[in-house]
């Protein structure tokens, strides 16, 4: 099924996007939303919003100012943003109409960010005239001022004559200054360049679609091996409790010593904020009077989601605060979902990554660990203490692992230093493990 999506677009931007619309709906379900002003552009969002796969915003102004005005967009989104080739048209298309015209009474509204455009066409006595006003509109917060001010700005500069022609990018602007007789072009995106961003967004809304649609299963149960019956049934309470208030859909059900829950991705995803915490712990431990282990899998199906939830209730049940976990679909283990504390590493580690491991006389989980500290958390220079806190470790093995590391050249001392209070200085260390 063909993913819709919405057009938001000036609605003097309609034809240009009318000259592509058959190889578009090749590719998607079209949903054209035209806007004339603000307040319309504000009305088809809150209206169309939630009947649709993504939104196409036919520049930045829409999106800028909808974000500015209402929020962040909840569905994948992509606006237009011109390229150097279509700036290189504009003005071909300019000569070809205004032969002769000088160039430096040509005012122009948008420019790319990145790319140098004018430099490679005119020479410094020839450049025409480029408006930063629109861009730092953008970053004001009073967008909803763009249009008047603009057209008050663009009427005083054709009054004074400095400006002979004005190429804008603001569609609905260009209606506007239509009825004033000043003369412009509109700057538009080429098929080529709306085709390029179209493939961007569906490209994203596949991948969420993928995404969401991964099978998750979570393990739970009493932290305490003599469980009885009652505290079943208060387990069982509690989790139906939060399945209510949440307004999730969890189907839940009992596996002799363990509940099984399952449920999509995007639930996991949302009550884990993208995999930091999880407010299903926080829930059960404010409402049980006994500590749980919890385990999240994910899977492309239920037999292995379930599977890698056992695998990290494995490791909630190892972990003395009976922190909650996760593995991923990719089998990579997630935990603890505790914030500051939380890791991300590989649970098969590579040939290399075994006989490394076997060099520092540590084990590869370990190893894969500390490499996530250096790749992910950014730690180049850790102590012990480090080590203790994200590993889950004593500070003896701590100490341990670090003086084999340095011992085979992937680490190396850097410097003490003093503590906080009583104690012996910090021993701080560089790693210097690759990145496979």
């Amino acid at each position: 099924m063909k993913p819709k999506i919405g057009v938001i677009i000036a609605r003097k931007s309609l034809p240009l996007f009318q000259r592509v619309d058959e190889g578009m709906r090749e590719l998607c379900e079209i949903l054209y939303l035209p806007y004339s002003s603000t307040t319309e552009l504000t009305n088809i969002y809150l209206e169309y919003v939630n009947q649709v796969d993504g939104l196409f915003f036919s520049g930045a102004f829409p999106y800028h100012y909808l974000t500015e005005n209402i929020g962040a967009i909840p569905k994948p989104c992509e606006y237009i943003e011109l390229t150097a080739a279509d700036y290189f048209r504009i003005v071909a298309k300019i000569y070809g109409q205004y032969p002769g015209i000088q160039f430096q009474k040509v005012h122009f509204d948008a420019i790319p960010l990145k790319e140098p455009v004018f430099e490679e066409i005119f020479a410094p006595h020839q450049m025409p005239q480029i408006d930063e006003t629109l861009w730092a509109f953008y970053h004001t917060g009073k967008l909803f001022q763009l249009y008047d001010v603009t057209l008050e700005r663009y009427q005083t500069l054709w009054e004074t004559g400095k400006v002979k022609l004005f190429v804008t990018r603001l569609s609905n602007l260009a209606q506007k200054m239509e009825e004033l007789g000043l003369p412009y072009v509109l700057l538009q995106a080429s098929p080529e360049t709306i085709f390029s961003y179209l493939r961007n967004l569906l490209s994203e809304i596949q991948r969420i679609q993928l995404q969401n649609a991964i099978t998750a299963c979570c393990v739970i149960q009493p932290a305490h091996t003599d469980a009885t019956e009652e505290d079943f049934v208060l387990l069982e309470q509690v989790l139906s409790r939060f399945n209510a208030e949440q307004n999730m859909t969890l189907i839940l059900r009992r596996n002799g010593g363990v509940f099984d829950v399952i449920t999509s991705s995007l639930f996991v995803r949302t009550i884990t904020e993208e995999f930091q915490t999880c407010l299903l712990t926080s829930y059960l431990f404010c409402h049980l009077p006994f500590s749980t282990c919890i385990g999240w899998g994910m899977g492309f199906d239920i037999v292995s989601a379930h599977q890698n939830a056992l695998r990290a209730m494995q490791e909630s049940q190892r972990d003395v605060n009976r922190y909650t976990y996760l593995v991923t679909e990719s089998e990579e283990m997630i935990g603890p979902l505790c914030g500051d504390r939380t890791i991300r590493y590989g649970m098969r580690p590579s040939s290399q990554t075994i006989r490394t491991a076997k060099a520092m006389g540590i084990s590869p989980i370990n190893l894969e660990k500390i490499r996530s500290l250096q790749t992910r958390r950014n730690l180049s220079e850790v102590t012990a203490n480090d080590l203790v806190f994200y590993l889950n470790i004593t500070a003896r093995s701590a100490t341990r692992i670090l003086k084999h590391m340095t011992a085979v050249g992937y680490a190396k001392v850097l410097r003490k230093e003093d503590r906080v209070g009583r104690g012996r200085p910090a021993t701080v260390y560089q790693l210097m493990l690759w990145n496979e």
